[in-house]
């Protein structure tokens, strides 16, 4: 008989629990699905145990996983604000990596090679992150391999958990008309405001999706200032 455990996704915009089966023998991990390959998500305990309960599943509620993706999303998105536990890191590699075994659309996440298995190995080390380690710690492009492959399975968790164009809302300034040469900045929206909802303190905010959408329902284009505004999402 198959185990099944809930697992639960901290987001600082609304934690989801989500169903999580081991693999039997060469089996893989995997996240539940429904009959449309969408992946199973629940805000509230009381509907996953009801939903478990028509499908048959017995879940294993004793030693609840618990995924601080918060935490992994700062650490890919803003390393000036300090380091992450490896633990959350390696918790957020192995969960990215059963996502994408588990749901049939989304985006995809780099191959990996030799940078990335010694990146892993030395999480186990439990120094990858402390710069006077000396060989356990990982090198620049250890380090930029893994966020390249965390920050695509952020964009993942996005898709699969709130739906397609999730993941970004990228809004383009450009100082000066097109072709002049001009600097250009590039802010992606919305994973900045999942960071800043995550923090604790002053530096919090607390807009939701909803709220930050009819922001940019409203938005007004500057007129006559020689700027260009693109809204890509």
């Amino acid at each position: 008989m198959a185990d099944y455990f809930p697992y639960r996704i901290v987001t600082g915009k609304g934690d989801l629990t989500l169903i999580w089966r081991p693999g039997e023998g060469d089996a893989p991990d995997v996240l539940l699905v429904d009959e449309r390959g969408k992946l199973l998500a629940f805000e509230e305990l009381a509907p996953l145990q009801e939903y478990c309960d028509r499908k048959g599943w017995e879940l294993t509620w004793e030693g609840e996983g618990t995924l601080e993706l918060r935490r992994v999303r700062r650490w890919v998105e803003h390393p000036e604000l300090g380091p992450a536990a490896e633990g959350q890191l390696l918790d957020a590699w192995n969960f990215f990596e059963d996502l994408s075994r588990s749901v049939k659309a989304g985006p995809t996440l780099p191959g990996q090679g030799p940078i990335h298995d010694s990146a892993y190995e030395k999480l186990f080390g439990g120094a990858a992150l402390d710069p006077t380690a000396g060989e356990d710690a990982w090198t620049e492009e250890e380090t930029a391999a893994v966020r390249e492959l965390l920050r695509a399975g952020l964009d993942l968790w996005e898709h699969a958990a709130h739906g397609p164009g999730s993941g970004t809302s990228t809004v383009v300034l450009m100082c000066g008309p097109p072709g002049s040469g001009k600097t250009t900045y590039a802010l992606d929206l919305v994973r900045r405001l999942a960071v800043r909802n995550g923090e604790d303190g002053a530096n919090a905010v607390t807009v939701d999706r909803p709220l930050f959408d009819r922001y940019l329902a409203d938005f007004q284009t500057p007129e006559g200032e020689g700027e260009q505004v693109v809204v890509q999402a």
